[in-house]
């Protein structure tokens, strides 16, 4: 059985998820260890610094890999810097009040603006960036991504954008 047989038979589009592969492609954006390692160099201006946090997390029981585990041992640190030395704060007015008021993550702010700061489209793929958005209006359901860019917001119209699991399982969706 083919994978168009497999579709043909579903009464509505699917949903696709999606991860940080197209955002790699399209926006020459760093893969997991590159995007830490320019965070630990924040923390620790020493070339050993994402090795340390790579030995922590390896030394530690986690069952969910050595990535997520090495980001909240980074994000502990980095939150404990961002408040003591605002001369690394790069991100917004708005995200600032959002840290202050409503308890965002400096760590995850800073990422989402550094992310937005080095994204730039890959001139290669831009029939292929637009191929994709033709067919994510018509033949896609929705999106699904933990990505921190804004790859699939600019070129895919016509979807809500939800944030968080309790906004998308809380909000009303019709259809």
């Amino acid at each position: 059985m083919k994978i168009n047989d497999i579709f043909s038979q579903f009464n509505t589009p699917p949903f696709l998820f999606v991860g940080s592969g197209i955002s790699r492609r399209y926006l020459n954006l760093p893969d997991w260890k590159g995007l830490l390692s320019h965070f630990t160099r924040i923390v620790s201006d020493d070339d050993y610094s994402f090795s340390y946090y790579e030995n922590l997390a390896t030394s530690a029981e986690y069952t969910q890999g050595v990535y997520p585990k090495i980001a909240s041992l980074l994000e502990r640190d980095y939150n404990k810097l961002w408040f003591k030395a605002p001369d690394i704060r790069t991100i917004s007015e708005e995200k600032l009040e959002d840290v202050k008021n409503n308890g965002l993550s400096p760590f995850k702010a800073e990422i989402a603006s550094y992310i937005q700061s080095i994204s730039k489209l890959n001139d290669e793929y831009i029939n292929e960036i637009k191929r994709f958005s033709e067919i994510s209006r018509h033949h896609i359901s929705g999106i699904i991504t933990t990505n921190y860019d804004s790859f699939l917001e600019d070129h895919c119209d016509g979807y809500k954008t939800y944030v968080g699991q309790n906004e998308l399982i809380f909000s009303a969706i019709q259809g």
